[in-house]
C-alpha cells in the first residue's frame, strides 16, 4: 500500500520537471468541495462541505490541449442524521433516538485529465484516482450529549472515479475550476460489499495561482 503512494508522488515530481517545458504550467491549488454520498440508505445522507489543497501541474500537448495532473489533500464524505428506530434497532430509551453522524474521508487525490482550452475558458474530462490517508467519523446522540470522535487509518485504500472540470482564466496567473467527481468504486468492503453499494459525489470549486 505504502508504495502505490511512493509512486504516486515519485509520478507528480516527474511531472513537475516536464512542467519545465515550452507551454506547460505549475502552480498551487485550493478551495471547497460539496460532497456526498450516493446509493443505499442515501436518504439519510446529507452535503458535507470540505476543502481541498496542492498544486497543479498543466503539461502542453498543442496550443489547445493540455494534460492535467496534480497532487492534492482531499477532504469529502457526508453528515447523515438518523433514528435509530428506523433501522428497526431497539433503543434503550424511551423515546426516539436521533443520531447525527459526520464521515470524512481524507484522501491524496491525483487527478490525471485532457482539458481543451478556448480563449480564457477550458473543459476537461479524466480520471482521478486517491489513495485513503484516514477516515474520521463523529456522532452526537439525543441521550447521550457531546461529540464523540473515531479516527482510523485509511492504509492509503484505492478510491477511482471520473472528473468533469470547467475552467476560467480571471488574470494572467490566476483562474478559477470547477470540478464534478464521480465516484466508481463502492465505498463499502468486507462481507455487505455485494448487498449494499455507496460511491462519493462531489462538486469542487478553487481557485489556482500559476507560479511558472
Amino acid at each position: 500500500m505504502i508504495m502505490r503512494i511512493f509512486c504516486s508522488v515519485f509520478i507528480f515530481i516527474l511531472f513537475i520537471n516536464i512542467t519545465q517545458a515550452q507551454n506547460s504550467l505549475f502552480g498551487l491549488q485550493g478551495g471547497l468541495n460539496a460532497s456526498n454520498v450516493s446509493g443505499d440508505f442515501s436518504e439519510i445522507h446529507s452535503t458535507r462541505i470540505g476543502y481541498q489543497l496542492g498544486g497543479f501541474a498543466k503539461i502542453g500537448l498543442s496550443d489547445r490541449f493540455y494534460f492535467n495532473t496534480g497532487l492534492l489533500y482531499n477532504s469529502v464524505g457526508n453528515l447523515n442524521k438518523y433514528d435509530v428506530t428506523d433501522f428497526n434497532i431497539m433503543s434503550p430509551h424511551e423515546f426516539e433516538e436521533k443520531v447525527e453522524y459526520v464521515d470524512r474521508y481524507n484522501y491524496l487525490s491525483i487527478p490525471l485529465s485532457f482539458s481543451h482550452q478556448l480563449s480564457s475558458l477550458s473543459f476537461g474530462i479524466g480520471p482521478q484516482v486517491s489513495f485513503l490517508l484516514n477516515r474520521v467519523g463523529k456522532f452526537e446522540e439525543t441521550f447521550n450529549p457531546g461529540a464523540k470522535k473515531i479516527t482510523s487509518s485509511g492504509d492509503f485504500k484505492f478510491e477511482y472515479g471520473g472528473l468533469l472540470s470547467l475552467g476560467c482564466k480571471v488574470i494572467s496567473r490566476i483562474f478559477l475550476q470547477l470540478d464534478y467527481y464521480y465516484g466508481l468504486n463502492n465505498l463499502i468492503d468486507g462481507r455487505f460489499s455485494s448487498s449494499y453499494k455507496n460511491y462519493h459525489r462531489s462538486l469542487q470549486l478553487s481557485a489556482g495561482y500559476v507560479i511558472f
